[in-house]
């Protein structure tokens, strides 16, 4: 079988699952609903996932983009978590401020970074 042929599907997948994330995050979990300021952390938390479809589209180069936008919904779903369902202090909503940065400039390219290598040693083992 071939796996190439399924990273562009799911790259895609997981870019629309991590916009999903945060648009449910603006409308529905948010005490008073959508605002300018929930809107501006919507499209700046969006940054990341829909960068990495269009350089991976553009480039057609799946799977660094499947890799780094799989880093920043594990990163975004433990940082969801920590906000929403299991708090773990009253500042821990501070995180959803930093997590776009941190997902556009350190965990992303760290992803994928971890996929070019499982990619390279994939291509030595066989």
């Amino acid at each position: 079988m071939n796996t190439k042929a399924l990273y562009p599907g799911l790259m895609l997948a997981v870019c629309v699952a991590g916009v999903a994330l945060h648009a449910y995050t603006v409308l529905f979990a948010v005490d008073k609903g959508p605002n300018r300021f929930t809107l501006i952390l919507f499209a700046c938390a969006s940054l990341p996932y829909l960068l990495c479809a269009f350089l991976g589209l553009r480039f057609k180069r799946y799977q660094p983009a499947f890799g780094a936008a799989l880093a920043a919904l594990v990163a975004d779903g433990w940082m969801f978590h920590s906000v929403f369902i299991a708090p773990g202090s009253s500042t821990a909503a501070l995180g959803l401020l930093f997590m776009p940065i941190l997902n556009l400039f350190v965990i992303a390219p760290l992803g994928a970074l971890a996929m070019v290598a499982i990619a390279k040693a994939r291509r030595t083992d066989a």
